[in-house]
């Protein structure tokens, strides 16, 4: 009835006796000469052994879905790190579906490219990110929230190239208001409109609506109605959490805000409140550039707000694995190397010392100071120093990625 719109190399680690219950863990080539690939492991990796047995327990039908959730800033906000991370976790371990995303585009800002949003009406968005704690609207489990006092449609579809990432169940996290009322809409080509075939379930989550259809979609339709044309109370949108019920294997979220730091997120409302939805099985951390770039880089405060980050997170997650990364090697306005990023990264692995997370240090897997010049000049990195280009994350996600395995079969023979 309806009709909804629109690996890398690799080599396979040595084999173990206590690997053959399943596939052989594939880890990327690494042919990059500009790397330290001594330093591409993960420290205090004993901390992992609960996300490691959680893996296994994937691996040999004992669990049907593992979630990871990656939270950083714009090196993570455009998907091209989270997206290599992804791509190779579901294709050793299984697609577990496409997990968290907010509407990116209608916000006015860069986003992922596996899925659009588009604002279908002529309905007018305020958007704020995390960096913005002054402006009075609450951020909520994507760092960034949108905001409208008038009915809105907004629609969402993923792209051809991603179809199996299709969905069955849609969590909607916003405010819950008697003067809106919210629905998602599939389009029913037989009688030219938009309908909801979805059910409506309950939950404790007071920012969550959670709904379901009995047939998996690529599209939908976020309709929001106002039901109280008096009312002068603002609709807040924090993000959208898609999922397919019958899928098995890793769920990769990411939550990534253009300047943001560990401040921003301990200052962000409700960000903790609905992170809780989420439930990982790891989170990894990246931030930490925005503090080493800064034009008054203060390494005590930069420690206090890494600490209440990582004490939130695990007052939220108190079982889940936590796994800090240290931020890539950039320059001062384009032309001065910068030392302060050194310091981040030290004060990283004393917190995960300290308040037992794992830590890989990608500054000096990078090539440590002054590397980010080298990664421009062989188009890995950003003309600004800061950044890295798409390929360059893809690097960066094969390293990590292939640092994890290595610690996951380390832990296997053990």
């Amino acid at each position: 009835m309806f009709f909804v719109l629109a690996m890398l190399a690799a080599k396979p680690l040595a084999a173990q006796d206590s690997l053959r219950q399943s596939a052989v863990i594939m880890v990327p080539e690494l042919p990059y000469t500009f790397i330290n690939k001594q330093a591409n492991f993960i420290e205090n990796d004993t901390v992992l052994r609960n996300f490691y047995k959680k893996l296994d327990e994937l691996r040999s039908g004992k669990r049907k879905r593992l979630v990871i959730l990656h939270i950083g800033d714009s090196h993570i906000q455009a998907d091209n790190f989270t997206g290599s991370m992804r791509r190779q976790f579901q294709q050793q371990f299984g697609n577990g579906g496409r997990g968290l995303y907010f509407p990116y585009r209608t916000a006015k800002t860069n986003g992922p490219f596996d899925i659009k949003d588009v604002n279908s009406c002529a309905c007018e968005w305020k958007s704020k990110r995390c960096v913005f704690p002054g402006i009075p609207i609450p951020i909520g489990i994507s760092g960034i929230t949108l905001q409208t006092s008038q009915a809105a449609q907004i629609d969402f579809y993923l792209s051809q190239k991603d179809q199996t990432n299709r969905f069955n169940r849609i969590t909607i996290f916003s405010d819950k208001s008697a003067a809106y009322t919210i629905q998602p809409e599939v389009y029913d080509v037989t009688n030219a409109q938009y309908v909801c075939p979805f059910q409506l379930q309950s939950g404790r989550n007071p920012f969550a609506s959670t709904y379901t259809i009995n047939f998996p979609i690529d599209t939908f339709r976020l309709n929001i109605s106002k039901t109280d044309s008096s009312s002068e109370e603002a609709f807040n949108l924090y993000g959208l959490y898609l999922q397919d019920t019958k899928a098995h294997g890793v769920e990769y979220n990411m939550i990534g805000v253009n300047g943001a730091q560990f401040t921003h997120y301990n200052q962000a409302e409700y960000f903790f409140t609905q992170l809780e939805a989420l439930k990982p099985d790891l989170v990894i951390v990246s931030l930490g550039t925005n503090e080493a770039i800064g034009l008054h880089f203060d390494e005590t405060a930069l420690r206090e707000d890494a600490a209440s980050f990582i004490a939130h997170l695990q007052a939220t997650f108190p079982t889940t694995s936590i796994l800090l990364t240290a931020p890539p090697d950039s320059y001062l306005m384009r032309k001065y190397k910068n030392a302060n990023t050194a310091k981040v990264a030290a004060v990283e692995w004393q917190l995960c010392q300290e308040q037992h997370c794992a830590f890989w240090n990608f500054y000096k897997v990078m090539g440590g100071y002054g590397s980010a010049l080298k990664w421009k000049r062989l188009g890995y990195g950003n003309a600004d120093l800061v950044h890295l280009l798409s390929k360059g994350y893809e690097v960066q996600g094969q390293l990590l990625y292939r640092a994890l395995m290595e610690s996951y079969l380390n832990y296997q023979s053990h």
